[in-house]
């Protein structure tokens, strides 16, 4: 251990190099991760918030053996947007597991988070795994229950209505409005929306479409992707994400347009909450199958954040897509 030493990736000569070994090395026996490719992994680190200078790392020399990327945001929890730090791609590297090295990690992102004023930490993982154990150990609470629920595309879906590809910056506004009720939201300040939603990496295509005749009614986004078997392989995906709709009507008709473009033999993958009930309902009567459950944790780092937290279990919930899945 007296080798090991922590700091930010940012220091590293060539750090995306050295990232992207370190995320092949732990990812690449997955199912259902996108395949490490050095595009990928450059656009992620340009997430408003994130970015070199908050991937926490044990160096051993110019190597790195463990990392955790960190993003600064704001979320929706209660009535007001309050600053969170958003934790992900924890990773080790196999030889030096079990040392406590992603602890050592947590903790210094905890450090960094308070000195930036955020009220909680915030991140992704499943339910009764050993990083769900770590994670309640040091503090993170199993706030929320979300689901990816699939639908094995065999053809295209008959039923498609007619949609708007381009309307992007009232798509924008109709989300921000439609979303503010959901706790967990990010809002799409201009950055966050390029990110998301222009500047995309060639591996991850995206269609965003908006349905209404003369103002957006619904819409959803649908990131076309491939993703690992964890035979060596990959297959086809389709990962929907910002589903919104003024009425359940208007969610099912985009739901159904967003399903029609899917080629045939494309996994359909969407996260859903069960209290997102209007939604749940929906998706089920269109084909859709409960899979892999996951826990969105939060982290309250002052009394007044245990407080909200407290308060605001119950209602919808925004899943966070690129913290889960990274489309």
């Amino acid at each position: 251990m007296a080798t090991l030493r922590i700091t930010r990736a940012h220091v590293l000569p060539d750090p995306l190099s050295r990232l992207l070994e370190l995320h092949r090395l732990c990812f690449s026996d997955y199912v259902g991760v996108l395949p490490s490719e050095q595009s990928f992994l450059e656009w992620y680190l340009k997430r408003p918030g994130g970015g070199e200078g908050n991937v926490f790392v044990f160096r051993n020399g110019d190597s790195v053996i463990s990392a955790l990327f960190l993003t600064l945001s704001h979320f929706r929890l209660g009535d007001d947007y309050l600053p969170v730090g958003i934790i992900d791609t924890v990773m080790t590297h196999p030889d030096y597991r079990k040392r406590g090295l992603a602890s050592r990690l947590m903790e210094e992102a905890e450090k960094f988070m308070r000195e930036k004023g955020c009220r909680f930490g915030y991140l992704y993982t499943i339910p009764g795994t050993s990083q769900f154990g770590l994670y309640q150990k040091l503090g993170y609470r199993d706030h929320k229950r979300v689901f990816h629920l699939l639908n094995n595309v065999s053809r295209q879906a008959p039923g498609s209505f007619p949609v708007d590809a381009f309307r992007l910056e009232e798509a924008r506004i109709f989300l921000n409005r439609f979303f503010e009720e959901y706790n967990g939201f990010i809002p799409f300040e201009d950055p966050m929306w390029k990110w998301r939603k222009i500047i995309r990496p060639p591996m991850l295509p995206i269609h965003i479409l908006n349905y209404g005749k003369t103002a957006i009614q619904s819409s959803i986004t649908v990131s076309m992707a491939q993703v690992t078997t964890g035979k060596g392989d990959w297959v086809e995906a389709a990962f929907l994400s910002d589903w919104a709709g003024i009425s359940p009507s208007d969610l099912e008709m985009v739901l159904r347009s967003a399903l029609s473009i899917v080629p045939g033999g494309t996994v359909c993958d969407i996260l859903c909450p069960v209290d997102n009930i209007e939604e749940w309902d929906i998706l089920v009567n269109n084909g859709f199958q409960k899979a892999t459950e996951e826990s969105a944790m939060l982290y309250p780092l002052d009394e007044g954040a245990r407080i909200l937290l407290g308060n605001n279990r119950e209602g919808k919930w925004y899943p966070l897509i690129e913290s889960v899945v990274g489309a």
